[in-house]
């Protein structure tokens, strides 16, 4: 059961905006004692905040302060994009006719095969996804692009780990609420990177504010 002070926090966190999100994980990486390191360019600072076997970036982009994201990714996988650049080229998604901006978070400059090319999606690149086949965020948040987070797909599997409901089973259900991530991401920062909370605190959390969906 999570502790009544770190659910104060969760539920602190869970009302806020994402860039509000994000600062408040930085500091409290800081907190912890996690020393970051910055690249920054013209447009965009990108924080790392290395911790284990994980990192997270703090993707900030100085003209466009809303555009404020994280990206967490596995220590061993940053390795091989340690001083790039990542960005977050948000799009829009149209929900209950209303405009949402997500993230789309991208690195540059990469190389894939023998091109060297530019703003290309993280999740991808990492999974070194062919052309046309579906990248499924098992815990559907963009953000958390650890390999445990992400896999090769087909159309049929990528729509059942979706939020729809139909077609699946009570279980399927339950599944997928309690690994929806999708508002809750900096929850896998406090399990993963901090330690606070145990996967099955973690999951009983994501169930609990994922309840109306």
């Amino acid at each position: 059961m999570v502790v009544d002070v770190i659910k104060k926090e969760l539920d602190e966190l869970f009302e806020m905006s994402l860039p509000e999100q994000t600062e408040c994980i930085a500091n409290k990486l800081v907190e912890a004692g996690i020393k970051p390191t910055i690249y920054s360019t013209a447009y965009t600072s990108n924080t790392i905040y290395e911790v284990g076997d994980y990192v997270l970036i703090d993707i900030n982009p100085a003209r466009f302060p809303m555009r404020r994201t994280p990206c967490i990714l596995d220590a061993s996988e940053y390795k091989n994009l340690k001083g790039l650049r990542f960005r977050n080229e948000c799009r829009d998604l149209k929900i209950g006719g209303e405009y949402h901006k997500l993230p789309k978070v991208t690195v540059s400059p990469v190389f894939i095969g023998n091109r060297k090319e530019s703003n290309v999606k993280v999740y991808r690149y990492i999974l070194k996804a062919p052309k046309g086949i579906p990248v499924d965020h098992v815990f559907k948040s963009v953000v958390i692009n650890t390999h445990e987070a992400l896999a090769l797909s087909n159309t049929a599997d990528n729509l059942r780990n979706r939020k729809c409901t139909r077609y699946l089973t009570d279980e399927e259900i339950k599944a997928n609420k309690e690994r929806d991530f999708s508002n809750t991401w900096y929850i896998y920062v406090y399990w993963r990177m901090l330690g606070l909370i145990s996967q099955e605190d973690a999951f009983a959390y994501n169930l609990e504010k994922n309840q109306d969906k």
